[in-house]
Protein backbone atom coordinates (compact mmCIF):
# COMPACT_ATOMS: atom_id res chain seq x y z
CA UNK A 1 0.00 0.00 0.00
CA UNK A 2 0.69 3.42 -0.91
CA UNK A 3 -0.56 7.34 -0.11
CA UNK A 4 -0.66 8.95 -3.67
CA UNK A 5 1.11 12.08 -3.28
CA UNK A 6 -1.93 14.13 -5.12
CA UNK A 7 -5.08 12.83 -3.72
CA UNK A 8 -3.53 11.60 -0.91
CA UNK A 9 -5.42 8.42 -0.59
CA UNK A 10 -4.11 5.30 0.37
CA UNK A 11 -3.85 2.88 -2.41
CA UNK A 12 -2.35 -0.86 -3.85
CA UNK A 13 0.59 -0.65 -5.16
CA UNK A 14 -0.50 -1.75 -8.72
CA UNK A 15 -2.56 1.70 -9.07
CA UNK A 16 0.57 3.54 -9.85
CA UNK A 17 2.91 3.77 -12.41
CA UNK A 18 6.27 2.51 -12.92
CA UNK A 19 9.21 5.34 -12.71
CA UNK A 20 12.78 4.40 -12.60
CA UNK A 21 15.07 6.01 -10.15
CA UNK A 22 12.62 6.15 -7.35
CA UNK A 23 13.52 3.92 -4.22
CA UNK A 24 10.08 1.83 -4.92
CA UNK A 25 10.20 1.79 -8.42
CA UNK A 26 7.20 3.93 -8.89
CA UNK A 27 5.85 7.65 -9.34
CA UNK A 28 4.26 9.06 -6.16
CA UNK A 29 0.64 9.57 -7.63
CA UNK A 30 -1.57 7.20 -8.65
CA UNK A 31 -2.77 6.12 -12.66
CA UNK A 32 -5.63 7.55 -12.12
CA UNK A 33 -4.19 11.11 -11.25
CA UNK A 34 -1.82 10.94 -13.47
CA UNK A 35 -4.43 10.51 -16.19
CA UNK A 36 -6.43 13.57 -14.84
CA UNK A 37 -3.42 15.80 -14.47
CA UNK A 38 -2.43 14.31 -18.46
CA UNK A 39 -5.86 15.50 -19.35
CA UNK A 40 -6.14 18.56 -18.43
CA UNK A 41 -2.49 19.10 -19.63
CA UNK A 42 -3.23 18.30 -23.39
CA UNK A 43 -7.11 20.24 -22.69
CA UNK A 44 -4.73 23.41 -21.93
CA UNK A 45 -2.28 22.95 -24.19
CA UNK A 46 -4.11 21.58 -27.18
CA UNK A 47 -1.93 23.52 -30.17
CA UNK A 48 1.43 22.27 -28.37
CA UNK A 49 0.22 18.55 -27.88
CA UNK A 50 -1.18 18.26 -31.56
CA UNK A 51 2.21 19.68 -33.37
CA UNK A 52 4.10 17.44 -30.57
CA UNK A 53 1.95 14.43 -31.52
CA UNK A 54 2.28 15.49 -35.47
CA UNK A 55 6.34 15.37 -34.92
CA UNK A 56 6.21 12.18 -33.22
CA UNK A 57 4.40 10.57 -35.93
CA UNK A 58 6.13 11.78 -38.54
CA UNK A 59 9.73 10.92 -36.68
CA UNK A 60 8.56 7.63 -35.45
CA UNK A 61 6.27 6.21 -38.08
CA UNK A 62 8.03 2.91 -38.70
CA UNK A 63 8.05 2.30 -34.73
CA UNK A 64 4.21 2.90 -34.35
CA UNK A 65 3.26 1.04 -37.71
CA UNK A 66 5.25 -2.20 -36.36
CA UNK A 67 3.67 -1.60 -33.06
CA UNK A 68 0.02 -1.68 -34.27
CA UNK A 69 1.09 -4.66 -36.45
CA UNK A 70 2.28 -6.08 -33.64
CA UNK A 71 -0.55 -5.27 -31.52
CA UNK A 72 -3.58 -6.41 -34.06
CA UNK A 73 -1.09 -9.56 -34.49
CA UNK A 74 -1.57 -10.37 -30.53
CA UNK A 75 -5.10 -8.90 -29.98
CA UNK A 76 -6.69 -10.93 -33.07
CA UNK A 77 -10.38 -11.20 -31.10
CA UNK A 78 -10.36 -7.53 -29.78
CA UNK A 79 -9.63 -6.45 -33.42
CA UNK A 80 -11.90 -9.27 -34.62
CA UNK A 81 -14.68 -8.00 -31.83
CA UNK A 82 -14.08 -4.50 -33.10
CA UNK A 83 -14.23 -5.33 -36.76
CA UNK A 84 -17.24 -7.10 -36.26
CA UNK A 85 -19.11 -4.20 -34.23
CA UNK A 86 -18.13 -2.20 -36.87
CA UNK A 87 -19.83 -3.84 -39.54
CA UNK A 88 -22.51 -4.61 -37.94
CA UNK A 89 -23.14 -0.77 -37.06
CA UNK A 90 -22.26 -0.04 -40.72
CA UNK A 91 -23.52 -2.92 -42.93
CA UNK A 92 -24.25 0.09 -45.77
CA UNK A 93 -21.11 1.88 -45.67
CA UNK A 94 -19.46 -1.42 -45.47
CA UNK A 95 -21.08 -2.76 -48.04
CA UNK A 96 -20.59 0.28 -50.34
CA UNK A 97 -16.64 0.22 -49.48
CA UNK A 98 -15.98 -3.32 -50.26
CA UNK A 99 -18.01 -3.05 -53.96
CA UNK A 100 -16.20 0.54 -54.51
CA UNK A 101 -12.66 -1.14 -54.09
CA UNK A 102 -13.18 -4.45 -56.17
CA UNK A 103 -14.70 -2.64 -59.05
CA UNK A 104 -11.58 -0.27 -58.70
CA UNK A 105 -9.59 -3.23 -59.25
CA UNK A 106 -11.15 -4.19 -62.20
CA UNK A 107 -10.66 -0.64 -63.36
CA UNK A 108 -14.71 -0.14 -63.77
CA UNK A 109 -14.69 2.96 -61.82
CA UNK A 110 -14.18 5.86 -64.43
CA UNK A 111 -12.10 8.69 -63.53
CA UNK A 112 -15.01 11.47 -63.53
CA UNK A 113 -17.48 9.49 -61.00
CA UNK A 114 -17.00 10.06 -57.58
CA UNK A 115 -19.21 13.66 -58.03
CA UNK A 116 -21.52 14.29 -55.02
CA UNK A 117 -24.79 13.32 -57.13
CA UNK A 118 -22.56 9.46 -57.94
CA UNK A 119 -21.68 8.66 -54.21
CA UNK A 120 -24.89 9.67 -52.67
CA UNK A 121 -26.67 7.58 -55.53
CA UNK A 122 -24.70 4.64 -54.68
CA UNK A 123 -24.60 4.98 -50.70
CA UNK A 124 -28.54 5.23 -51.31
CA UNK A 125 -29.04 2.25 -53.61
CA UNK A 126 -26.81 -0.04 -50.87
CA UNK A 127 -29.26 1.34 -48.07
CA UNK A 128 -32.17 0.64 -50.18
CA UNK A 129 -30.95 -2.89 -51.00
CA UNK A 130 -31.01 -3.34 -47.05
CA UNK A 131 -33.87 -2.00 -46.14
CA UNK A 132 -35.56 -3.83 -48.48
CA UNK A 133 -33.74 -6.70 -47.05
CA UNK A 134 -34.82 -6.16 -43.50
CA UNK A 135 -38.48 -5.29 -44.74
CA UNK A 136 -39.19 -8.60 -46.68
CA UNK A 137 -37.36 -10.97 -45.71
CA UNK A 138 -36.08 -11.76 -48.93
CA UNK A 139 -32.06 -11.53 -49.48
CA UNK A 140 -31.58 -7.81 -52.09
CA UNK A 141 -28.23 -6.76 -54.09
CA UNK A 142 -27.03 -3.89 -55.76
CA UNK A 143 -26.76 -5.44 -58.87
CA UNK A 144 -25.01 -3.46 -62.59
CA UNK A 145 -27.91 -3.28 -64.97
CA UNK A 146 -25.23 -3.36 -67.75
CA UNK A 147 -22.74 -6.05 -66.12
CA UNK A 148 -19.26 -4.76 -65.41
CA UNK A 149 -17.30 -8.00 -67.52
CA UNK A 150 -20.57 -8.92 -69.98
CA UNK A 151 -19.59 -11.37 -72.68
CA UNK A 152 -20.99 -8.81 -75.16
CA UNK A 153 -20.99 -5.48 -73.37
CA UNK A 154 -19.32 -4.72 -70.43
CA UNK A 155 -21.03 -1.43 -68.28
CA UNK A 156 -19.41 1.05 -65.67
CA UNK A 157 -19.82 1.35 -61.33
CA UNK A 158 -21.61 4.50 -62.21
CA UNK A 159 -25.17 5.44 -60.49
CA UNK A 160 -27.30 5.13 -63.42
CA UNK A 161 -26.52 1.29 -63.82
CA UNK A 162 -27.30 -0.08 -60.43
CA UNK A 163 -30.33 -1.38 -59.67
CA UNK A 164 -31.58 -2.70 -56.38
CA UNK A 165 -33.09 -6.65 -57.63
CA UNK A 166 -33.45 -10.06 -54.80
CA UNK A 167 -30.35 -11.99 -54.72
CA UNK A 168 -32.22 -14.95 -56.56
CA UNK A 169 -32.77 -12.64 -59.29
CA UNK A 170 -29.64 -11.50 -59.25
CA UNK A 171 -28.00 -15.01 -59.69
CA UNK A 172 -30.30 -15.91 -62.60
CA UNK A 173 -28.92 -12.59 -64.24
CA UNK A 174 -25.33 -13.86 -64.11
CA UNK A 175 -23.53 -11.62 -66.31
CA UNK A 176 -25.38 -11.49 -69.03
CA UNK A 177 -27.40 -7.89 -70.56
CA UNK A 178 -30.83 -7.99 -71.30
CA UNK A 179 -31.78 -5.35 -73.68
CA UNK A 180 -35.33 -4.10 -73.32
CA UNK A 181 -34.88 -1.57 -75.92
CA UNK A 182 -34.99 -2.43 -79.82
CA UNK A 183 -32.23 -0.92 -82.06
CA UNK A 184 -32.86 -0.56 -85.58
Amino acid sequence: MKVCSKCEEQKSLSLYPKKTGTADGLAGHCKKCNAEASKAWRTNNQNNYVEGYKKYTAKNKNNINNSAVIWRASNKEKVSANNKKWNAMNKSARCKHSTEFKHKKTNRVPPWAGDELDVLVKEEAYKKARSMTNSTGVQHEVDHIVPLRGDTVSGLHVWNNLQVITKSENAMKKNHFVSTEVFA
